[in-house]
C-alpha cells in the first residue's frame, strides 16, 4: 500500500484509545481479535473470545476457540480490506505500532471499500487499523505459535513434551519441535522392531536350509 505524507492542516480522526494488553500468550490472541473485528464495529465473533482483559477467566474448551478464529482470521485475509500496513509511519502516531483509524479519515491515504465480505457474508465498516509489522509479531504470530504448542501439548506425554519416560502417546500424535521420539507410542516401535527381527530370522533360516 502505498501512503502519501499527511499535511499538517489535515484534520485526522484517530479512534483509538488507551488500553493495557495482557502479558499472556491466549490474552494477545483475543486482544488480535477484538482488533480486527469489535475495535473496527464488527460483531462477528463471541465475546468471551475478545475479552481479552478477562483472559485469566476463559475456560479451556474457550482458549481452543480463540485459537481457531485466529487461525481463521489470519491477517493475509485482512490486510488492505480490514487493516492496513505504515512501516513509515505516516498515519501511525509516533511511537505507536497500531491505530485505528475512522474510514472517511482513511480513504485519503489508501484505496478502501466501505462494504467487506467477512465470515461469509458482507460486513459494512466504518473504521480501519494501520499497524506496523512488530505489531502483528506481538500480538498475532509469536502467541499463535506458543497457543498453538500448547493446545497441541495436551495431547501428548511427557516423554513427547521433551522429558523422560516411555512414550504412551497414541499413533500419529502432532508432534512439537523438542520432542525426543517419533509420532508411534513406544509399544508400536517395539512390534515393528521384535517384526522386523523375526523376518530377518525366517529369511535366514530359509537361506541357510536353501544353501544346505
Amino acid at each position: 500500500m502505498s501512503l502519501t505524507a499527511i499535511s499538517s492542516s489535515t484534520t485526522f480522526k484517530n479512534t483509538s484509545h488507551v488500553i493495557t494488553v495482557p502479558d499472556n500468550d491466549v490474552g494477545r490472541l483475543m486482544y488480535y481479535l477484538c482488533c480486527v473485528t469489535k475495535y473496527l464495529a464488527l460483531d462477528i465473533l463471541p465475546g468471551d473470545v475478545t475479552d481479552y482483559q478477562n483472559w485469566a477467566t476463559l475456560p479451556a474448551a474457550q482458549a481452543a476457540a480463540v485459537f481457531q478464529n485466529a487461525c481463521i482470521l489470519k491477517p493475509e485475509d485482512l490486510i488492505g480490506q480490514l487493516i492496513f500496513r505504515d512501516e513509515a509511519g505516516e498515519v501511525l502516531p509516533k511511537g505507536q505500532e497500531n491505530t485505528f483509524v475512522s474510514i472517511t479519515s482513511a480513504q485519503k491515504y489508501a484505496t478502501i471499500q466501505q462494504n467487506v465480505f467477512l465470515s461469509g457474508q458482507t460486513q459494512s465498516v466504518s473504521s480501519v487499523m494501520f499497524f506496523k509489522h512488530t505489531w502483528l509479531e506481538k500480538y498475532y504470530y509469536q502467541p499463535l505459535k506458543s497457543v498453538g504448542y500448547a493446545l497441541r501439548g495436551i495431547q501428548h506425554c511427557d516423554h513427547c513434551r521433551g522429558l523422560g519416560g516411555n512414550c504412551v502417546c497414541p499413533v500419529a500424535c502432532p508432534l512439537r519441535p523438542e520432542t525426543k521420539c517419533s509420532s508411534d507410542p513406544a509399544w508400536f516401535l517395539a512390534l515393528l522392531y521384535i517384526g522386523g527381527a523375526f523376518m530377518v530370522y525366517v529369511f535366514y533360516r530359509g537361506a541357510k536350509s536353501f544353501f544346505a
